[in-house]
């Protein structure tokens, strides 16, 4: 007897020639699926209500119970630094990490999230370049009082300055580049009378020359000097090399400078009509050729010191022939000889 819970299968079948129906009792095996999922059987391919994919989140490509793949997107970051995704919450591998520009940069380069950071730090307001990370900052130059200030406003930092302290001249107190009075000159003068500096040839305003009745300066006691006498520094002395002044009363001092005015040059006074007297003072010990030649109107000259004079018939001589001290005393006779009588010869004082 076949049990009812199996199938029965009636097959029919001809063996020589007579044909022979027979029955036979199949059993039947479950049906075959890959997983809970799986809506076909393998053996069959019977469809059924299969349970749905179980997926681990949302982002899982890969069905829990059967294994099959699913197309999904990319996680979901909400920028390139997040670490969970929007959708599943699952990590991100590898974990990323912000990346700033420098150790003071305060905003991530790939998603701009902040952070807090001590800043730049500088040396100084004037210092362009920060200790920290090293960027170069836009900064002004050094401020300094003026050019020769050595130490910055700002900073306080201390530099070479560009140049020394510059002054007018050699006698002043203030520097012309930062105005400061930083040394004590005084000026160099020869005496009280003098206008002009010896150092830096700065004038200054003077009375002037006291005289008293020997034509001496009573503050400075400088012989007077006639303007239009042109000296010429010798060896030590001064000697008058012309005269060039309009005065008819001239007097030859006995120094100029400091030094004593020991010679009248050869012409000095040649042709100048209008010369009336001279006085010639003692330190005078030679007088050139022609010195007062063709001055028409001298009429008096008068030797501070009238002895020991003689004449020679050229510059250089050793001797000559001697001259009267009572003549030359006399101020008419020695004004006679030196533009007449004598005025070709060479005169000198011993």
């Amino acid at each position: 007897m076949i049990s009812s819970s199996y199938p029965i299968l009636v097959a029919t079948f001809t063996c020589g020639g007579t044909q022979e129906v027979r029955e036979y009792t199949v059993k039947i095996t479950d049906h075959a699926y890959d997983a809970e999922c799986d809506g076909e059987c393998n053996i069959c391919q019977a469809a059924r209500s299969a349970s749905e994919h179980s997926y681990s989140d949302e982002c899982d490509a890969e069905c829990n119970a059967c294994g099959e793949l699913r197309d999904v997107g990319s996680h979901i970051y909400d920028n390139a630094c997040d670490i969970d995704c929007n959708e599943c919450g699952a990590p991100r591998v590898p974990m990323p990490s912000h990346e700033y520009d420098n150790d003071c940069d305060t905003d991530c380069n790939k998603c701009g999230a902040v952070r807090y950071t001590e800043g730049h730090k500088y040396d100084d307001s004037c210092d362009a370049t920060c200790n920290v990370c090293g960027a170069v900052r836009t900064v002004t130059s050094h401020v300094y009082s003026t050019d020769c200030d050595a130490t910055c406003n700002l900073c306080l930092a201390v530099r070479v300055a560009p140049e020394e302290h510059n002054y007018l001249n050699d006698c002043a107190t203030v520097c012309t580049g930062c105005g400061e009075g930083l040394r004590v000159i005084s000026h160099q003068y020869d005496n009280d009378c003098d206008a002009e500096c010896n150092v830096c040839s700065e004038t200054r305003a003077v009375i002037g020359h006291n005289y008293d009745i020997n034509n001496k300066c009573t503050k400075c006691n400088e012989t007077y000097v006639e303007i239009g006498i042109e000296f010429e520094l010798q060896d030590g002395y001064y000697e008058i090399a012309k005269y060039s002044g309009t005065t008819a009363n001239v007097i030859i001092p006995s120094t100029y400078k400091g030094l004593p005015v020991t010679s009248i040059g050869g012409m000095a006074f040649f042709g100048y009509t209008s010369l009336t007297s001279v006085v010639i003072g003692d330190s005078v010990a030679s007088i050139g050729h022609y010195a007062f030649d063709n001055c028409t109107s001298l009429t008096s000259v008068t030797f501070k010191n009238p002895n020991g004079w003689w004449y020679a018939s050229y510059s250089g001589a050793t001797s000559g022939t001697s001259i009267s001290s009572s003549r030359l005393a006399n101020a008419g006779t020695a004004a006679w000889y030196l533009r007449s009588t004598y005025c070709d010869y060479a005169w000198n004082r011993s």
